[in-house]
């Protein structure tokens, strides 16, 4: 799938902004990204964001960090199939007789925040559906429930097809305004859950992919201000855990916990190039960071000229933070609070 991405934001846009976009178009099966609005004449207030900006983008020199994730990203989404086993039914019919009518992105997401990752179905791909076992298929698409709201609207003869596929034995779920919240409830549709976890987590965005060598779990919290951490119910044991914006491999553990914004990879099957070599992170406990720096302590230089006080809230360029510390030993810890607003950072030792 294709989508025109990354536009109308001005220099607001930065990588960790176009990270989080990269992620929620790609965990909704978007697998070919075109930056919006871009364009090779500097200034052009018409067209933001300019990625090199005649070398004045600060953050150009991690843009490929960027280009390299959503690269991974794309291909591993594509050539395969995406395991949906809800579909909801479009509402074009209904809203030509009710533009009141409950539009299927109310239904979808509502499902997407209980870890259900549906597909959108037209009423006119139904008349060539296949049912067996209780489960619909659709040229490669395969669902075990069908989502329809407003069923009172949609003509006759729609009717009858929608009629006949439960008479096959696929489910079909009628949503209606009095009924929405139950209907598409996680406990009243558990047949359609693929990935689980213990607590609710409506920032959970889940998208699990099959290719012939490859099968993948993404998942991404989209909250940029609340973490997730709960056990996860489903079977993913066999799964390899990878950061993909790190190249890092996790140990598997039976806590799913992402920070606000983070992402990651459940892998089986054959590994990308690119994660091939992925070492395994390191874990910590909070409490073995046992020096602290204080944020007057370092010493600052701003866009190359050194200062006394930290940068406000309106700068724009480069900052450096310089500290020396001494470190009994070979190894040491260090945990950088994290990092808000438009920001890159990188972190050097003895560099």
């Amino acid at each position: 799938s294709f989508a025109e991405i990354f536009g109308a934001y001005g220099w607001s846009e930065d990588l960790a902004m176009m990270k989080w976009h990269t992620d929620h178009a790609i965990v909704r099966g978007i697998n070919r990204l075109v930056p919006h609005a871009f364009s090779p004449k500097y200034p052009d207030p018409d067209c933001p964001p300019h990625f090199f900006a005649r070398g004045r983008n600060a953050q150009w020199k991690y843009f490929p960090i960027w280009r390299e994730y959503a690269d991974l990203l794309c291909s591993l989404h594509s050539g395969g199939t995406a395991v949906s086993p809800a579909a909801v039914l479009y509402h074009a019919e209904t809203e030509w007789q009710d533009s009141d009518c409950i539009k299927c992105e109310a239904v979808m997401k509502r499902l997407i925040r209980q870890q259900i990752d549906p597909v959108i179905v037209p009423l006119d791909k139904l008349e060539n559906a296949a049912v067996s076992g209780g489960i619909c298929t659709i040229g490669n698409t395969a669902f075990r429930t069908l989502f329809v709201s407003g069923f009172e609207l949609i003509p006759q003869s729609g009717k009858n097809i929608i009629d006949s596929l439960e008479k096959k034995g696929l489910k079909i779920c009628r949503v209606t305004k009095e009924n929405i919240e139950v209907a598409v409830s996680a406990d009243n549709n558990r047949e359609c859950i693929d990935f689980s976890v213990e607590e609710p987590a409506p920032f959970l965005a889940v998208r699990h992919f099959r290719t012939a060598k490859t099968e993948s779990y993404f998942l991404v919290n989209e909250s940029l201000k609340h973490g997730i951490k709960s056990r996860i119910l489903s079977d993913v044991k066999d799964f390899l855990w990878f950061d993909p914006l790190q190249k890092t491999q996790r140990k598997p553990s039976e806590i799913l916990e992402l920070y606000p914004g983070e992402s990651l990879l459940l892998l089986r099957g054959e590994i990308p190039d690119s994660l091939k070599n992925a070492v395994m992170e390191e874990s910590f406990q909070p409490d073995e960071c046992v020096q602290k720096i204080k944020s007057n302590e370092f010493e600052v230089i701003c866009n190359g000229i050194i200062q006394k006080t930290l940068p406000s809230e309106t700068f724009a360029g480069t900052a450096i933070f310089r500290h020396s510390i001494a470190v009994p030993g070979t190894q040491i810890q260090i945990r950088f609070p994290a990092v808000t607003g438009h920001a890159v950072v990188e972190i050097c030792v003895n560099g």
